[in-house]
């Protein structure tokens, strides 16, 4: 893998850390404001989350594409390293080190989000409803 295409993977992943962090921030005053039952922030909070989502599928979209763009075994290579299996390689650590930040604030965010789900939702959330499947 060429080192344009590990800056190129880097960057998008770099703006994914910072779509990730401002939908944590969010998500987690989205929870506070459920807590305090107020609805208007409650509204306010969904409505803003919107915006971090949608930068992230255009991201992952632009790291779907790159990785096509390849030939097939670079971009089998960069799947891996975006996938969170190492690369080995001392080119692709950064990128790595961004890999492992990101899936650990969508984790955080994961379990936040579950929180909120099911406290809203019940036995309606959707965490519920793949849980008996």
């Amino acid at each position: 893998m060429n080192e344009q295409t590990i800056t190129e993977a880097h960057g998008a992943c770099r703006r994914i850390y910072t779509a990730l962090t401002e939908l944590l921030e969010l998500t987690n005053e989205l929870s506070e404001a459920i807590q305090r039952q107020d609805q208007v922030s409650v509204q306010l909070f969904l409505s803003m989350r919107q915006e971090p989502l949608e930068q992230l599928r255009v991201y992952d979209a632009r790291l779907r594409r790159l990785c096509s763009l390849l030939p097939q075994a670079e971009g089998a290579q960069l799947r891996q390293v975006l996938n969170g299996q190492s690369g080995g390689t001392a080119a692709t650590q950064g990128l790595e080190r961004t890999v492992r930040q990101n899936r650990q604030l969508l984790e955080q965010i994961t379990r936040i989000d579950e929180r909120i789900n099911r406290r809203m939702g019940g036995k309606k959330s959707f965490y519920e409803k793949n849980a008996s499947q």
